[in-house]
């Protein structure tokens, strides 16, 4: 591979790589618009302060939604994604009661609001989670891999080959040529008939002791007949 060829490679590789982080990051930023904009510190400090009066965690995926105490259904719920969820869990399962005796988070809440008790709820970790949230990635890196078997063909001769092949062969496909094809030349013509009679018939020829040349050479300027002479040893052969 020439210098030139090599530097387009590079070129399209440099390429495909910013196409793939540019996808990647607008999959992160799609995957992260929801988000409200707020810190694991400050959501903890609304459940140690019993104010989120419900809550759906995703085990998996570590996306928390909630609601605080005196907000309705029509208002959107706050959104976050928890960094570690075994730690979160155990962070807001932690606390004390009024009597200092450790409780989790459901008995402190319903014990501060016998009225309203805690809504709750744990979706459990898919089998397809993990694949999901892979799947993107992995697509992107076949197209990669796929770009770049593409290039690195065109760029060491693949393409020529691909071109010769589509090239148009003409395949001859007409009547065997023949001696009696052959007019004039009759001193060659009954020579080079010997030759195949040999072949066809070899031993006859040995039991006389004969022996076939090694090979024939047809001299002559263009147009006396070389080419059909050699056709016509072909076709009789």
């Amino acid at each position: 591979m020439n210098s030139n060829k090599f530097k387009g490679v590079i070129i399209y590789l440099v390429i495909i790589f910013l196409l793939i982080f540019g996808l990647v990051s607008v999959l992160n930023m799609a995957s992260g618009a929801s988000r409200s904009v707020t810190s694991y510190s400050s959501v903890m400090a609304e459940f140690d302060s019993l104010n989120v009066s419900e809550f759906q965690l995703d085990l998996g995926s570590g996306s928390l939604t909630y609601r605080l105490k005196g907000e309705d259904g029509s208002k959107a719920a706050h959104s976050y994604t928890v960094p570690n969820v075994s730690i979160f869990i155990n962070d807001i399962n932690s606390g004390y009661t009024e009597e200092g005796k450790v409780a989790n988070y459901r008995q402190r809440y319903n014990e501060a609001n016998p009225d309203s008790p805690l809504k709750e709820d744990y979706i459990p970790i898919s089998d397809n989670t993990f694949l999901t949230s892979v799947l993107p990635y992995l697509l992107l890196v076949g197209v990669m891999i796929i770009f770049t078997v593409i290039v690195m063909r065109q760029s060491t001769g693949g393409g020529k080959m691909s071109s010769f092949s589509k090239a148009n062969v003409r395949q001859h496909t007409g009547k065997k040529v023949t001696f009696d094809d052959v007019a004039g030349a009759d001193e060659e013509k009954q020579e080079l008939e010997e030759i195949v009679d040999f072949l066809k018939n070899p031993n006859k020829y040995r039991e006389i002791g004969a022996r076939i040349p090694k090979g024939v050479l047809l001299v002559g300027p263009p147009g006396t007949g070389k080419t059909l002479l050699a056709k016509a040893v072909a076709g009789e052969a």
